[in-house]
């Protein structure tokens, strides 16, 4: 008797250790389609299509989210689309600020990601956004701002085919953050002037940083190294205190603004 009560009582034991040990994987959450109010983003979510943040309305990201995007060539959200790959797309306000120990992930939901999964951050005429301590990979912009001046800081952007874009007008602070493995670091034209600061560009596979026409952007203690071309442009800069090295050719500048900015 005392032998089946002791049999009992381990084979009891064994259940609640099996039960405590047992932990089931969280399951994403589905999101696609417009926010209209504020919301906050927390866990794990997986974008299935388009998702817009309409004006007035606030996404804020807790620390440790990891939001997973499907591939798509073919979505379409109204008012606005930019791709027709899935984006999120914000017109109102982004907080994605996560920390060191819990940096916010965005990426592919790929089993076997690769660059332009999906289209990436799309930053429509928004002023008060902030993305800090964000790793951002497999899209084919991480970061695109049209007419949009957000504060960009101390993020991961990896295997993006674009680091940032900055067009029509938009003036964001870009500082501390690490840019590699894609084509092309940081590109701005039509009358653009981002503030590059403190940042890393890295082994991209054509430039670190690329402005065109219209475009005035200000590199201040960047440091440039092992692109194809470090910075690539000819109209107007301001430039102070960069570090450009060990790319295949440093600099692509016109004769007048190497002899004007003297770099």
């Amino acid at each position: 008797m005392r032998k089946t009560i002791r049999i009992s009582i381990s084979i009891c034991l064994l259940c609640l250790v099996g039960c405590a040990a047992f932990k089931p994987r969280p399951v994403a959450q589905v999101v696609k389609g417009a926010i209209t109010q504020d919301m906050l983003w927390q866990g794990q979510l997986e974008i299935t299509g388009d998702v817009i943040v309409l004006s007035g309305v606030t996404l804020s990201i807790a620390p440790g989210t990891v939001i997973k995007f499907k591939k798509s060539s073919n979505t379409r959200i109204d008012p606005r689309f930019i791709f027709t790959s899935t984006e999120l797309i914000i017109q109102g306000t982004l907080l994605a600020e996560g920390t060191p120990e819990q940096p916010i992930l965005f990426t592919s939901a790929e089993e076997q990601p690769q660059m332009e999964d999906w289209a990436g951050i799309i930053l429509d005429g928004v002023d008060s956004t902030v993305i800090k301590h964000v790793k951002i990979e497999f899209a084919q912009t991480a970061i695109y701002c049209i007419n949009a001046s957000p504060k960009i800081e101390q993020n991961k952007l990896i295997q993006n085919k674009y680091g940032i874009i900055c067009q029509l007008g938009s003036f964001p602070q870009i500082q501390q953050n690490e840019i590699s493995a894609g084509e092309v670091g940081i590109a701005c034209w039509n009358g653009s002037a981002p503030k590059i600061m403190a940042n890393h560009i890295f082994d991209n596979q054509q430039a670190g940083i690329f402005w065109g026409t219209g475009a005035t952007p200000w590199f201040e203690k960047n440091i440039i190294e092992g692109n194809r071309y470090g910075i690539f442009g000819g109209e107007e800069y301001i430039w102070t205190t960069n570090q450009i090295q060990h790319n295949e050719n440093d600099f692509y500048l016109s004769p007048q603004d190497l002899n004007s900015n003297n770099p």
